[in-house]
């Protein structure tokens, strides 16, 4: 087979499977993965196994895109990705108290055999310049926690008094218990797009004395999550009518002084 032949062989098979020369693992580790895996067709062992992978990350812009693009199907083959494969939901991990992200992504697969394969095939892949290091979460209902977290967000949105009566509740509301996590993801949303958080508000300023500064952005309401009095921290809920002027509120203000001779800048942070 001449040189010209055998080019043009390797690259039609990299339109067709996306698969190049370690950009997967080889043959024998795809094969011990297939022994592993074996068994995922029993309906309780299927059930109870995991399904979900968890990244550590310190970048908060993370999609769904940016785990797909980890795939070699996605970057080389020109066929659409096959939905085993594409079938996961990306979950940025907040605390259900404060709002903060945590600093780590979930992904949420269908059943253990999906988590796996995605797994395998994206284990040379690269995110932020490292290659990722994704863990096993053995979570059984992944949806739970963020019922948590959604159900009290929904509650700072409607107010202070709502929020610190659901916080200390031991399970989320029935109207968000019951949802599953693609459906408590688009109820949350809206009120996420109107939503911050701030760090480095003075200590002695009041929820009016916030609204009378910020007049002219639609305000909904704001109190604080955390205050230490030795330290002077302060993280800030804001509330906004508006979802363009909680983006713009977050683009103005974030990194800036509060006073001119205040020592920490206000961190602002955009649940969205």
């Amino acid at each position: 087979m001449s040189s010209r032949k055998l080019a043009l062989d390797v690259l039609r098979h990299m339109k067709r499977s996306g698969n190049i020369v370690g950009a997967t693992p080889g043959p024998r580790s795809q094969l011990n993965h297939s022994i592993k895996t074996r068994g995922e067709g029993h309906p309780l062992e299927s059930a109870q196994r995991p399904r979900v992978l968890s990244l550590r990350s310190y970048n908060p812009l993370l999609s769904k895109e940016d785990f797909l693009q980890l795939l070699p199907q996605k970057v080389f083959s020109t066929e659409s990705l096959p939905e085993s494969l594409s079938a996961f939901e990306v979950v940025k991990v907040r605390d259900p108290r404060y709002f903060q992200f945590r600093d780590k992504y979930e992904l949420v697969f269908p059943t253990f055999k999906a988590m796996k394969q995605y797994q395998v095939q994206v284990a040379y892949s690269r995110i932020d310049g490292v290659r990722p290091n994704f863990r096993t979460v053995p979570i059984a209902n992944p949806q739970r926690p963020y019922a948590k977290y959604a159900s009290n967000l929904s509650a700072a949105f409607q107010s202070r008094e709502k929020f610190f009566e659901t916080i200390h509740a031991t399970t989320a509301p029935a109207e968000f218990a019951n949802l599953d996590l693609d459906e408590l993801r688009r109820k949350i949303a809206p009120v996420e797009e109107k939503s911050l958080i701030v760090w480095n508000f003075p200590p002695d300023l009041r929820p009016y004395d916030i609204t009378e500064k910020y007049w002219c952005y639609e305000i909904k309401h704001c109190f604080k999550l955390y205050w230490d009095t030795s330290t002077g921290k302060t993280l800030t809920y804001m509330a906004f009518n508006s979802a363009q002027d909680c983006s713009k509120f977050q683009r103005n203000f974030h990194g800036v002084y509060f006073n001119e001779n205040d020592q920490c800048k206000l961190l602002v942070e955009a649940l969205r």
